[in-house]
């Protein structure tokens, strides 16, 4: 743009026109005096790509992670269940274990 009296000083205005998705054009419009001037610029907004694969690989950190907590969790509950089977077996003194004697008095009680 050209500034016809050298001051530096200038009056006009800006337009923003939206053509279409991602389209613009800026026209601005300046006086000095008795000058005016056109400016045009066509604008192109592209969106900007992201990338996700991070929240992918949180997503499969944290899935990994309850998938390890629930074998665990089914291990630990089969363990002990096997355990009060065998205790209740054992309870039963049929396998040679502990041998418990009684009194007459416990018997006729």
């Amino acid at each position: 743009m050209s500034d016809e009296n050298g001051d530096g000083i200038w009056v006009g205005t800006v337009d923003v026109i939206g053509d279409e998705s991602g389209k613009a054009q800026l026209k601005v419009t300046a006086l000095d005096g008795q000058t005016i001037d056109y400016l045009t610029l066509n604008l192109d907004f592209v969106e900007e790509e992201s990338d996700s694969s991070s929240l992918y690989l949180i997503a499969g950190g944290i899935t990994s992670f309850l998938e390890v907590a629930v074998a665990l969790a089914w291990l630990i509950v089969r363990r002990r269940k096997r355990l009060a089977d065998i205790d209740l077996i054992d309870s039963w003194g049929v396998f040679g274990g502990e041998v418990k004697e009684y009194n007459e008095e416990e018997l006729e009680s």
